[in-house]
């Protein structure tokens, strides 16, 4: 066992235990079976491919850029201490004390916190989780620090009434600790209208990519938009039952380089009110297999759960304290930039001719037998075939560009593809093709 996994499992057990228990303090866990502690993740559903038309209407420019594994909440930035205070980070053990889950929150009280409701019930049954089994760290934006953290056991587990698993709809859960903790609180979304385009935050201490082996120490942020209700409504998560009145949808276009992953479950969508003051107005419930940052994320909205929260926090505080502050959402709309132009045939190719250099150099740029075949989706969209062969290698696939509109007016474009290169020898002439390397290239550019 990792050793900052061992000594942080075993500070949870020993925080759950009685006051006499505490001569145990070298005890160690050992994980469950020979696999690793796990981050309890978003309900996952295939994406479907989107029309880029609804997304050109919200492109908004962004700053941050992701790299090949995306640094960060993907593609956000760490946290440092003093910074996102109200983040709680929420650690499951099962019943024979092995770590079993994380997921991310936030403090709404000093002593309840705001999760989704699937990181609160049994994956198999539904059933609410035991709160015995849940450990939840304060205080620290990375939760393996000894000096600021403060680590908390849990009362009571409450389930929105209306959360349904299988959607999920109404993702929501609170916590009640055992006793309160210092900290600063984050008010939640009451009252007003969300504009789409408005900007927004996402944070937690999810995966930085998808696949990530180790989970993440240090919170991680990144900024985002608010999408239409019409967007969100389009098959981009086909499956997800996406209720306007109770779900928000968020995507960080024209980049498409930051969104939420396993383990950020639960944790904020946040947005600034007419004073500039952050809100929560939503918590990450569901997104789209391998944490695509292409397809949006679906996040269970604050403001039809605000007077729910509210009665809670009250009953759980009893009469010394005070239930969350609400606020209002901004209820201005960004400008909507102007339809991008249709895309010629003769421009989509010079755009696959430039993706393919971009892809390939020197290999294209030489390649022989070159061929095109380009087919319309859409006014702003074009798919086209390609083949060519050079030096001992066979390439093959499609080039996908597409216009958009950003906020600034201008007109840009971007493309997808999906490539494979092959040893010509061995695919034709070996007769053996099932034997042959084929490598396939996926992304955009």
């Amino acid at each position: 066992m990792r050793g900052k996994w061992a000594i942080a499992a075993a500070l949870l057990v020993l925080a759950a235990a009685p006051a006499a228990s505490a001569s145990t303090g070298n005890q160690q866990l050992t994980r469950r079976g020979a696999g690793t502690p796990h981050v309890r993740t978003r309900p996952i559903v295939s994406p479907a491919p989107a029309p880029l038309t609804e997304r050109s209407a919200l492109r908004l420019p962004r700053s941050t850029t992701g790299g090949a594994l995306r640094p960060r909440v993907i593609g956000g930035s760490s946290a440092v201490q003093g910074q996102w205070g109200f983040m709680v980070l929420v650690l499951h053990l099962d019943g024979a004390g092995n770590w079993d889950f994380l997921c991310s929150g936030t403090l709404v009280s000093p002593n309840v916190v705001l999760t989704a409701g699937h990181c609160a019930v049994d994956d198999i049954t539904g059933a609410t989780l035991d709160p015995g089994g849940f450990g939840v760290v304060t205080g620290a934006v990375d939760w393996t620090d000894a000096t600021d953290r403060h680590i908390s056991t849990i009362s009571q587990v409450l389930v929105y009434p209306s959360f349904d698993p299988s959607g999920p709809s109404h993702d929501a859960a609170l916590l009640v600790l055992s006793s309160p903790v210092s900290g600063p609180t984050i008010p939640l979304w009451g009252t007003g209208s969300l504009a789409a385009g408005t900007p927004a935050w996402i944070a937690g201490w999810g995966n930085t990519y998808a696949g990530q082996s180790d989970p993440q120490t240090v919170v991680q942020w990144a900024p985002t938009t608010v999408q239409s209700t019409t967007f969100c409504g389009r098959p981009y998560l086909a499956g997800y039952p996406y209720d306007a009145s109770s779900d928000l949808c968020a995507l960080n276009p024209p980049s498409y380089s930051t969104g939420t992953c396993d383990g950020d479950s639960g944790g904020p969508l946040l947005a600034k009110d007419a004073s500039g003051n952050l809100l929560e107005i939503g918590l990450t419930s569901v997104g789209p297999a391998g944490c695509d940052t292409q397809t949006p994320d679906y996040y269970t909205a604050i403001k039809p759960i605000a007077s729910w929260v509210q009665t809670e926090v009250a009953a759980a505080a009893g009469s010394g304290q005070t239930p969350p502050a609400t606020g209002q959402g901004s209820s201005s709309t960004a400008p909507a930039p102007a339809s991008p132009p249709a895309m010629t045939l003769s421009d989509a190719r010079s755009y696959v001719r430039q993706t393919l250099v971009h892809l390939f150099g020197r290999s294209y740029r030489r390649g022989h037998a070159v061929k095109l075949s380009c087919a319309r989706i859409s006014a702003v969209r074009v798919r086209c075939g390609f083949t060519f062969w050079s030096g001992p290698n066979d390439y093959w696939g499609n080039v996908t560009p597409y216009y958009y509109t950003a906020q600034d007016g201008k007109t840009y474009w971007d493309a997808k593809y999906k490539t494979n290169r092959v040893n010509d020898h061995c695919y034709f002439h070996t007769r053996h093709r099932s034997s042959c390397a084929t490598h396939p290239r996926n992304g955009s550019w």
